[in-house]
This record gives structure tokens, sequence and C-alpha cells, in this order.
């Protein structure tokens, strides 16, 4: 599957900053939440690349 700075074509400067990206591992899967300021793990089942992830694409 490709990682997520992939599906959403994220530049350079925004995926090298990123604690999931850094880890290797999918922001779900982290305790601080890159792309959600809020730090709610709900938001994740609204986010297009977690969906993909669930459906093992």
């Amino acid at each position: 599957m490709k990682r997520c700075y992939e599906i959403q074509t994220c530049p350079a400067s925004h995926y090298l900053r990123c604690p999931a990206y850094k880890t290797g591992k999918d922001c779900w899967e982290t305790t601080d939440l890159p792309c959600c300021k809020r730090n709610n793990k709900d938001r994740c089942n609204d986010c297009y690349v977690y969906i993909k992830a669930k459906e093992g694409n």
C-alpha cells in the first residue's frame, strides 16, 4: 500500500516533519496525530487514507 504522503501528494516540507513518517508508521498508529491538531482519533474514520488502509488497498 502507498504511504499517506504518496496518496495525499504532500510536499517533502510536510511529510519530512511528520512523526508518523519518521517512524515508518501510519498516523493513527502514533500517539501524536500530525494531521489532527485536536488529537482526536475519531477523525481518522473520515480520512481517505485510513479508509483505504482498512480496506487493504
